[in-house]
């Protein structure tokens, strides 16, 4: 089930229960209760930045030009991979990021800002992602999240 919506747990239960009202139990039944197991387990995710940005930059092939001039298939398919697999790790759309100084950053989202330190996150109401989801009440935009 792919997820497009930072939904808080009572809000995914009803998005996926409003399809089925008569909740028998049937297999359809217990695929939804599966689901609400592991968005429940994908909620108490401590946040972390590489959820939000992806500070690899993506490859071009002419950054990797051998010295005949000549293009660097391999070393471009080995740094595109590592760039891939980083941007998959972003759960997060409209995401605005800025480095504030040496090892703190700054996340905003609409009118919403998550300040880190280093990889971790230094807001303490902010520390999962059930907290932010709570906090947003279902608003924030996903992208690379299946359930």
């Amino acid at each position: 089930m792919n997820i497009d919506r930072l939904y808080t747990l009572s809000q995914f239960v009803d998005l996926i229960t409003d399809e089925e009202q008569n909740l028998e139990l049937n297999i359809e039944y217990l695929h939804e209760i599966n689901a609400v197991i592991a968005y429940n387990n994908f909620l108490k995710q401590p946040l972390k930045k590489e959820m939000f940005v992806n500070e690899i930059e993506k490859p071009h092939i002419s950054q990797y030009q051998n010295e005949d001039g000549t293009n660097n298939i391999d070393g471009f398919d080995e740094s595109y991979k590592t760039w891939k697999k980083s941007e998959k790790k972003v759960i997060f759309e409209d995401v605005e990021y800025k480095k504030q100084y040496n090892k703190g950053y700054q996340i905003h989202i609409d009118n919403l800002v998550i300040s880190f330190i280093d990889l971790e996150c230094s807001m303490p109401f902010r520390k999962t992602l059930r907290e932010l989801a709570e906090e947003n009440n279902g608003e924030l935009k996903l992208k690379n999240v299946d359930i």
